[in-house]
């Protein structure tokens, strides 16, 4: 039987178990990549070592952190749709609720764009390291290679600013121009020590897509569980006010509380019950009626 809930657990819970199985597939090939071994200084210039030392401590912390928030979240989506009993986790109530569960949505979107940012560097490198393993196995294109970045390094300009400014501090964080990256590199101490640096690169940078791919299946599943929630909270408030009214308007009147005074405790203490409402009711009347008149 698929009934409304049923549906829903269908699609957001199995969307979160979903996204946490991409996020810890992402882990494992991620891990694979870095176990490799490989320097990412060897050949490299000072800036482009520097940089992609950068991009690849950047994802070792996309790797550290997204998944754990995965299970977070695939736990909260759970235990908000299921009752869980004895494996109730108090310290979630808090993401039980539509604000809580748009937390999680928020930051599944931010984690997201970060991924996908961080993805299309490392595919940058990707390519430029496959482009330079391709070089490597040709061994009469490794001279030629290199005077083509010993010129690209060396520019009238930069010569210029050398001998203008020679103090200039160019270094860079996570991006880099092609003259960048050629400046101080060694083609040929490059295909010595890491001619196939791709294939690691190419692990991690399948490791952080598929980080990127499960927060945007987590971020779909997060927005269903969410907008269910809001429809239970809003029903609920709904119920809430009406039953307050139907017991104020049950209380005012006179007729009906006798007659379930009467029901439970008898006609004499109904009859008591109603005199004194009338008493009451009388006397209100006459306050007001003095105080406006």
């Amino acid at each position: 039987m698929c009934g409304e809930n049923g549906c829903e657990f269908t699609w957001d819970v199995g969307l979160s178990v979903l996204a946490l199985s991409a996020a810890l597939f992402g882990l494992v090939v991620g891990i694979k990549g870095f176990s490799q071994g490989k320097s990412c200084c060897d050949g490299w210039g000072s800036q482009a070592a520097t940089v992609l030392s950068n991009v690849k401590g950047l994802a070792g912390l996309f790797f550290v952190l997204v998944p754990p928030f995965c299970a977070l979240c695939a736990w909260c989506v759970a235990q908000s749709f299921f009752h869980l009993g004895r494996f109730q986790v108090k310290a979630l109530e808090c993401f039980m609720t539509s604000r809580g569960l748009r937390i999680l949505q928020i930051t599944a979107n931010l984690l997201f764009f970060l991924c996908l940012g961080l993805s299309q560097l490392l595919l940058l490198w990707v390519f430029g390291t496959s482009f330079l393993g391709h070089l490597c196995q040709n061994h009469m294109l490794v001279s030629p290679a290199q005077m083509v970045a010993v010129g690209i390094s060396n520019s009238p300009r930069d010569m210029l600013e050398n001998v203008f400014s020679p103090t200039k501090d160019s270094s860079t964080f996570l991006m880099l121009g092609l003259r960048e990256a050629m400046q101080g590199m060694s083609i040929t101490n490059f295909c010595e020590t890491m001619p196939y640096a791709d294939a690691y690169l190419f692990d991690i940078w399948m490791g952080t897509f598929l980080l990127m791919i499960s927060q945007s299946i987590m971020a779909v599943a997060l927005r269903g569980e969410k907008q269910r929630v809001a429809v239970h909270e809003e029903l609920e408030d709904d119920y809430g006010t009406m039953a307050g009214e139907a017991v104020q308007g049950l209380l005012k009147n006179r007729v009906a509380v006798s007659g379930i005074a009467t029901a439970v405790a008898g006609p004499a203490v109904g009859g008591l019950l109603g005199a004194g409402m009338q008493a009451y009711s009388t006397e209100q009347s006459g306050r007001s009626v003095g105080f406006f008149g």
